[in-house]
């Protein structure tokens, strides 16, 4: 563009309140015809921007929302304004390209058009005439949609057949909006279509009406952005809903048995089937059917088209409405996928009262409705459609035939369908005959008695040991006969369909209880029966239940990698979704939709690869490279659920130069503030070096270096990566500066020292981010401590790297004695872990810098915990200052509360005499099954580990004893992986708050080495040389035994209260617990319910049971498991129980004496 740009132009007189057109009247002459929308300039070439052989350009400026009128967002201004311009009056648009122009506060976008040859817009066949209006505000708007109209293939080929007239005109009271309705109209009578119009949004640019047609990319955003005076929001979704972009799919179907629905012998018109593009161009209605009454317009009776149940129905929208729908949908199982018939705009009140009950049996040829025109309808008639989308009345149709339609292999059409039959991957039309009455053959059948039937094996009540089980029954139907038998079974709260459907009785089959993945526990078993017109059982005949007491065998794994790929799972220890990924880049979650975003918690890597996980798409984020399997992401940089992008490839190719994140390039920050230095992994890094100031540092697997505090000065670093390939180059160089300002003289203090905190006349200094508050406090009636966030964010999240230093007074060690620090503390952080948000205790010795004395992780959070006591005598004779140093070193995850420190102490109490030699991974105790190994958690976080090695396929339990022992240990017990980093199983109590000892299991999956790790709950606070605790180690490969002694099986339970009561044995590792469950009548819909477990055997095994108030007081259930101290359960069974009062209300449950 020559001269100056419009943007400066307008820039140049921002002073102004608002700014409008008459700004550019200076500009370029081809760049002066301008058009305003909302807050938005649109600047078009005033040439022809169609001229052959050239390209013209459309200059979309945005200012600030000065206009107090405008209710849209720069954004969407912006979009309707290229809509409005670049599509509508341009639609041939190639890609936008947009700039900052960050001098004026504008976007210019240009947008290039095709030569002329290319955008020739056909002259339409027809231009149906406006018809008459009642003032010339809405004759423009008329004028303005047909004109839209005849620029649109999907109206211009219907006009030979329907022309399209305007109807419902509302314009809304700011005249800049305007909705109407596009109905179709007979060409030879004048009459309107009794059918789902189209709707058109159309907006007042400058004073000229611009219509948006359903066709339109912008016309969803339009409906969105609308005023609600003219489209009401339930109106906005129903339109949305019609017009939903249709997902890409195959076609499926096509699906017959269907018959027309209205009476037989009955004649009906159909007014259009796949015409429905025309005024819903997503082609989600694409195989719907319009029917009405031929002649003049009128309600009519609907009988169901093919049997199913009830999904859902509505009928309260009153006659006529044009923003409410009444409809019936009826749900198909027979089909493959289950299909849902909707039945729509029909008349209030119309649908009979028992079919608005969920699940309600429809046989075909029933009475369902009235078809009237509620809703989006022209006039009086059916709108009928099968789709496969269970979660609403709308979905997706799909090909169906009806059995009493002659032409098309059984599909109604009519002429005007004819432009929209297709034949693709998505369509299969059939539109070789057209028709425009048709007569029902749904006759309504006199049978309403669906069949009856039961279960003869298995026996109600047994329990079944192995993987197979036989099952029959048999059915029968004395009117028209039996349809179908299926057998259905309840298990994982959900009823599955067992087997094939039976068409002859009696029936049976074998039924694999591992290939249906059926857990163990209860079980119950019915029947859904049909007779021949679609009549089906309400109820569960042959009602029985068992017991599945049988493990099966593990699955083999599901992804295993080659040597040349990597397999991501969804839960650890490589369970649950997985996917295998070969050598490659994949920038986004698309690439491993299987697993999905945030979802992957566990990997395991061939041997030929390297894999680098990244937290955010497009390779960006926090980033691991990872060359071993790893069964828990959760301990790692890049943490469990984070994963949204990785980089696969070959070992044997180097890494790429790290990228510098922290500080920024030429950072400078106060005299004597700690700080680390953040870098992030750009593909294949397993170690980094860092160079400070030309001297390099010894490689490292993080990707941070914590420097503490620095001299005054300036420094430049960098840091380059390596791998088993060899090494990246330097990445760039970045610069950061510690100013030459000292820092004010601290206050000294001796020995003994003690600060509650309470005095804001502190003696502590502070950088940025620590305040004094009085939301959290642990001084006794005290009110304020410490805190570190960021003022004006949400925790400490202000969206930017974020660090802080609260230093002490100096304090002056004696030569003499031995002297301990101590404070208090509660957090509140991402994680307890040590990569992120670091909670680090450091130490300056005589005036030198800051340096790292001990980081707090692996600690409860939003707990007051107390601090190891830190030992001091390596700063005898020395005056030192003690900093809390907090540091985010990223922008990710930190919208916690912060850091809170209070009652800091330095004195000569020393800690319990207590110490161990089993505090990491490598220092672990050798034991083995069987054994019992006492122990003792000391004082200032001591962290107990333990080793074992174990085959696949072993059943493993570890359980604690502490409480029982009368220690005040509360423990907190870690089962970890061969890495002895990776947890695989943790627990806290076995009964939370009540029984306090530790307890996990875990079936073995890989051979090895295991670690167990023991702390306390509230570690590193407790401690002592009386929180001793006994650990215990089993294997254990058999189920206990148990009998239920009361209830049993059909009892009758007289009274309010009664004592449910077992016996149980385990011969090898011995029944740990008993857990007591209960089920009330209503099996059809209700899941089981925990009631309480039974930790002491003492005095036998039972449960007090409250059932004074019961909801469904016939056909409950009791069940108990019986659980030994590795896992194994066993369970029984009470069914058919019968309370002998009846209730209202759930059961009061409490433990027996």
């Amino acid at each position: 563009m020559q001269g100056r740009h419009p943007c400066l132009v307008a820039h140049q007189q921002r002073s102004q309140d608002q700014y409008d057109c008459n700004q550019f009247k200076n500009a370029p002459s081809r760049h002066s015809n301008c058009t305003k929308v909302g807050n938005i300039l649109v600047s078009v070439p005033t040439a022809n921007p169609r001229a052959a052989g050239r390209s013209s350009r459309l200059a979309i400026i945005i200012y600030p929302n000065k206009n107090p009128k405008s209710s849209l967002s720069y954004t969407d201004q912006l979009t309707l304004a290229i809509n409005i311009k670049g599509i509508l009056l341009m639609k041939h648009v190639l890609p936008l390209v947009l700039m900052l122009a960050t001098g004026c506060q504008t976007i210019i976008t240009n947008i290039n058009f095709p030569p002329a040859e290319s955008t020739q817009v056909p002259p339409p066949l027809l231009t149906p005439k406006p018809p008459q209006v009642i003032s010339d505000e809405q004759a423009e708007i008329e004028q303005a949609i047909y004109e839209a109209i005849s620029t649109q293939e999907e109206f211009i080929l219907p006009l030979l057949i329907y022309e399209t007239k305007v109807e419902e005109l509302q314009v809304s009271s700011d005249k800049t909006w305007a909705v109407a309705w596009l109905t179709p109209v007979d060409t030879q009578t004048g009459e309107v279509i009794p059918t789902e119009p189209g709707l058109t949004v159309v907006l007042n640019v400058d004073g000229e009406w611009k219509a948006i047609l359903p066709a339109d990319p912008s016309w969803s955003f339009a409906v969105q952005t609308a005023p609600t005076e003219l489209l009401p929001e339930e109106e906005k979704d129903t339109w949305l809903a019609l017009n939903a972009a249709r997902a890409v799919q195959a076609y499926i179907g096509p699906f017959g048995g269907y018959y027309l629905p209205w009476a037989g012998g009955e004649s009906m018109a159909l007014t259009q089937s796949v015409a429905h593009d025309r005024y819903t161009p997503s082609g989600n209605a694409h195989y719907a059917f319009d029917f009405a009454y031929p002649g003049p317009a009128s309600m009519f009776n609907l009988y169901a088209a093919k049997a199913g149940t009830v999904k859902m129905a509505k009928d309260s929208c009153t006659n006529g409405s044009t923003t409410c729908s009444n409809y019936i949908v009826l749900e198909d199982i027979t089909t493959n996928p289950t299909t849902y018939q909707l039945y729509l705009h029909l008349a209030k009140d119309s649908i009979p009262t028992d079919l608005h009950a969920v699940g309600a049996p429809v046989v075909r040829g029933q009475f369902i409705g009235v078809a009237d025109d509620s809703g989006v309808s022209t006039n009086h008639h059916l709108h009928f459609m099968v789709h496969t989308y269970p979660l609403s009345y709308w979905g997706t149709s799909v090909d169906i035939t009806f059995v009493d339609v002659a032409i098309n292999g059984g599909r109604p059409r009519i002429t005007a369908d004819l432009p929209y039959c297709r034949n693709n991957d998505q369509y299969r039309d059939v539109c070789t005959q057209t028709q425009t009455v048709y007569v029902s053959g749904n006759t309504v059948h006199g049978d309403r008695v669906p069949p009856q039937g039961t279960i003869t094996s298995p026996q109600n009540g047994i329990v079944v040991e192995g993987s197979s089980l036989t099952l029959a029954g048999w059915a029968v139907d004395n009117d028209t006969g039996l349809g179908s038998a299926q057998f259905i079974a309840r298990y994982g709260n959900a009823w599955h369909d067992i087997g094939p459907a039976f068409t002859a009785s009696p029936f049976s089959m074998g039924w694999d209880l591992c290939s249906s993945a059926v857990p163990d526990g209860p079980v119950s078993l019915a029947l859904r029966l049909r007779d021949q017109v679609g009549n089906q059982t309400r109820d569960l005949p042959g009602l029985v239940h068992f017991s599945k007491n049988s493990s099966c065998p593990s699955p083999p794994p599901a992804c295993v990698p080659a040597a040349d790929q990597i397999a991501l799972f969804a839960e650890p220890d490589y369970g649950g979704a997985c996917q295998l990924l070969g050598a490659g880049n994949y920038p986004s979650s698309s690439s491993f939709s299987t697993v999905g975003d945030n979802d992957a918690a566990s990997i395991a890597i061939g041997g030929n690869i390297i894999a680098t996980l990244f937290t955010d798409t497009s390779y960006r984020g926090r980033g691991e490279s990872f060359t071993q399997p790893d069964s828990n992401l959760a301990d790692n940089l890049v943490g469990a659920n984070q994963l949204s992008s990785l980089i696969v490839h070959l070992r044997s190719q180097s890494p790429a130069a790290p990228i510098l994140m922290w500080p920024v390039d030429g950072a400078t920050f106060p005299a004597g503030t700690s700080l680390s230095l953040v870098w992030g992994n750009a593909g294949g890094a397993r170690s980094y070096q860092l160079e400070l100031n030309g001297v390099s540092k010894g490689w490292q697997p993080m990707p941070y270096y914590p420097l503490g505090s620095l001299a005054n000065g300036s420094y430049r670093w960098r840091v380059r990566s390596r791998n088993l390939a060899g090494e990246s180059g330097w990445s760039n160089i970045r610069t950061l500066n510690i100013s030459n300002v000292a820092p004010s003289e601290p206050v000294v203090v001796s020995v003994p020292f003690s600060d509650d905190m309470e005095d804001v006349a502190t003696k502590w200094t502070k950088s940025n981010n620590w305040d004094l508050n009085a939301e959290e406090n642990h001084t006794p009636e005290g009110k304020i401590s410490w805190k570190y966030d960021v003022a004006n964010a949400s925790g400490y999240d202000n969206g930017l790297v974020n660090s802080g230093d609260l230093t002490s007074p100096v304090i002056q060690i004696p030569t003499t004695g031995e002297y301990f620090l101590r404070f208090w503390y509660i957090y509140e952080t991402e994680s307890p872990g040590v990569h992120w948000d670091q909670r680090w205790i450091q130490v300056a010795v005589d005036g030198g810098r800051f340096a790292n004395l001990l980081q707090l992780s692996d600690d409860p959070s939003n707990v007051w915990l107390q601090s190891p006591a830190i030992p001091l005598s390596n700063y005898a004779g020395k005056d030192i200052q003690i900093r809390f140093h907090f540091e985010t070193l990223d922008t990710a995850l930190n919208d916690f509360r912060g850091w809170f420190i209070d009652d800091f102490s330095v004195s000569s109490d020393p800690p319990e005499a207590c110490s161990d030699n089993d505090n990491t991974p490598a220092q672990a105790t050798l034991i083995t099954y069987g054994a019992q190994q006492t122990a003792t958690i000391c004082p200032s976080g001591d962290v107990d580990y333990y080793r074992f090695n174990a085959s696949p396929g072993e059943q493993v339990g570890v359980y604690l004893e502490a409480q029982s022992f009368i220690s005040p240990l509360d423990t907190y017990l870690f089962l970890l992986d061969s890495d002895g980093r990776s947890v695989l199983v943790e627990n806290d109590d076995q009964v939370p708050y009540e029984r306090t000892d530790s307890y996990a299991t875990y079936r073995v999956r890989r051979g090895g080495d295991y670690f167990l790790k023991v702390k306390a709950w509230n570690h590193p606070s407790a401690g002592g040389s009386d929180h001793s605790y006994v650990l215990n180690l089993v294997r254990d490969d058999r189920d206990p035994n148990t009998l239920l002694v009361y209830p049993q099986t059909g009892s009758v339970l007289t009274g309010d209260q009664f004592i449910i009561q077992l016996t149980a044995l385990d011969g090898q590792s011995g029944v740990s617990h008993v857990e007591f469950l209960w089920h009330d009548g209503d099996w059809q819909n209700s899941d089981w319910r925990f009631l309480g477990s039974d930790w002491n055997g003492q005095d036998g095994w039972k449960f007090k049971y409250d059932q004074e108030n019961l909801l469904y007081p016939r056909d409950i259930a009791i069940y108990a498991r019986v659980y030994d101290w590795a896992g194994n359960w066993i369970g029984v069974g009470a069914w058919n129980l019968n309370k002998s009062k009846k209730g209202v209300f759930l059961p009061i449950i409490t433990r027996a004496p």
